[in-house]
Parts: C-alpha cells; structure tokens; sequence
C-alpha cells in the first residue's frame, strides 16, 4: 500500500528529513566564496601517521604552500604514500591552524629530498578571513 502523504510522519522519515536538513545547513556554510578561498602564507608542517599508536613518528618535515578550506600543498623532506591519512601539525602562525587530519592525494618529486604532496582534509576547515585570497577567475 502506497502512502499517500508524503510528508507523513513516521519514524524513519522523519530521520531521513532530518539528516537532509543537516546535510543542507552543512551546505551553506560553505558559500562559494569561501571555497574559493586561498592562502598562499608558508607556515613549517609535520606529517605523522593518523594512527593514534603510531602518531609519535614524525615521516615527514615541511612549508605549506597553497591552502583552502578543502586542501593544503605542502613541499616536503620525505615522499609519503598516496592515499594514506595523516595527522598534519601546524607551526603557529597568524592562521591559527590546528592539527588537522588529512588523506594524501598527490605526490611529485621535484629533487631527490624535496616531494610536492596535497592533502585533501577530512572536513573542511576555517581560514581566517584577514588573511584569505581569492583565487583568480577563469572568466577571460
């Protein structure tokens, strides 16, 4: 039997409709403006692994290159694998970054001791809006 009332309330749907609202507040707290947002400020990073056991072991020293809401480049003393999930620590810096967790998505080598890496976040974090860039638009 088909329910007429789509808006009904049972207990499922109104789960359902709840998760939607959140997933939709989520959603407009990233405008457009924000993810286009960039720093492009080097602050010093360590890489270690997401593994709370592990996570004493520094693999990885480096500078921050571009950062947005979603992801950060960095040029790193050591290569890393791809697609596994780190815990990045930030130096302290007018950014006012916090540890974040991250899975790595990119690597190139540019010299024997120095890799290009980009960490994409597991959630999206907060740039101080003094210190954020725009990206440049592609609308030429």
């Amino acid at each position: 039997m088909r329910n007429k009332n789509f808006m009904g309330s049972n207990s499922q749907g109104d789960g359902d409709r709840m998760q939607l609202v959140e997933e939709l507040e989520l959603a407009k707290r990233s405008s457009p403006q924000a993810v286009r947002r960039v720093v492009n400020t080097p602050v010093a990073i360590e890489v270690r692994p997401a593994d709370s056991m592990l996570r004493d072991q520094i693999l990885a020293v480096g500078k921050t290159g571009e950062l947005s809401v979603h992801s950060v480049s960095a040029e790193l003393s050591k290569p890393i694998a791809i697609g596994g999930f780190y815990c990045l620590d930030f130096e302290e810096s007018d950014l006012d970054l916090t540890t974040q967790f991250a899975r790595c998505d990119q690597i190139s080598m540019i010299a024997e001791d120095r890799f290009v890496v980009r960490f994409r976040f597991l959630a999206p974090i907060i740039l101080a809006r003094s210190t954020a860039t725009q990206e440049p638009s592609n609308a030429s």
